[in-house]
């Protein structure tokens, strides 16, 4: 059996009053995160509206929490605008828009005791965090698919002489490579946002782009690369390729997936010092 296991604070009034006490252990030297207007105004209430995304790490034998990932998801109209106070921002926005559909998932801490440190558990949590983030990344992309409800290409191609467009004509037998298309909206490519968002946190964390390592899916086989942004284009371009997206929606996918990284890496998660 593992060592630990992933909860949330939602899951027991045991699990969030512990989580409570090690944030406040990690905390207790952190006077710039301690004492600012939006941590007294915002940070507990958003802990606790929001406690099923607060990550707990478990003893599995002791029952007791050993580290905790703090997150909130929010609403932002445009995330080309980066703010430079990230922190604060954050947990102002999260507040203020807590009535809107969420559109992002920002990390604000992963608090480990003295006593646990050095044992990898921050590294776990992260990956929790991420996973969370990941799934919100697909409930958003969702969001714009059903409010754009855009054709893919199979319907495209098929039904052109009904699209008001002189320069086109349907190919009624055309099919995509793949032989079957998603039943669900072209624009934006979920695939591509996921996998670029991913990668390029990779990116980041490694610290360079060149890393080797391979994927292998079900019915194609293994494919190596030799950098994260190559793996990430070849899987935006496998949409096209396969015929299932158009290339504008892969374009998009690219983008948000590169926005979604640099805004977590550059606002989420940073080290104490």
């Amino acid at each position: 059996m593992d060592e630990f296991f992933l909860a949330s604070r939602a899951d027991s009034p045991e699990i969030a009053k512990a989580a409570l006490v090690v944030d406040q252990a990690a905390w207790s030297g952190l006077e710039f995160l301690n004492f600012t207007q939006a941590s007294f105004d915002h940070y507990q209430a958003l802990l606790d509206h929001y406690a099923d995304y607060q990550v707990c790490l478990v003893d599995s034998r002791h029952k007791y929490v050993v580290a905790v990932g703090n997150c909130v998801p929010l609403h932002v109209e445009d995330m080309s605008r980066l703010p430079e106070d990230g922190w604060d921002w954050a947990v102002r926005t999260a507040h203020e828009t807590r009535h809107l559909q969420p559109n992002i998932l920002i990390g604000l801490a992963v608090s480990v005791p003295k006593v646990h440190q050095g044992k990898g558990l921050a590294r776990r949590v992260i990956k929790a965090m991420g996973d969370v983030a990941r799934a919100d990344g697909h409930i958003a992309c969702f969001e714009e698919k059903k409010y754009w409800s855009f054709w893919r290409p199979v319907t495209a191609i098929r039904d052109a002489a009904n699209d008001d467009n002189p320069d086109t004509a349907p190919v009624a037998n055309w099919s995509p490579l793949l032989g079957v298309t998603p039943p669900f909206p072209d624009y934006p490519s979920g695939h591509t946002c996921a996998t670029t968002a991913n990668m390029m946190v990779d990116k980041f964390f490694f610290g360079r782009d060149e890393m080797s390592f391979s994927a292998t899916a079900t019915g194609i086989g293994t494919r190596r690369f030799t950098t994260f942004s190559q793996a990430a284009t070849e899987v935006g371009w496998a949409r096209v390729w396969g015929g299932i997206h158009f290339r504008t929606s892969v374009d998009v996918g690219y983008d948000m997936g590169r926005k979604i990284a640099v805004f977590l890496v550059e606002n989420s998660l940073k080290p104490a010092e």
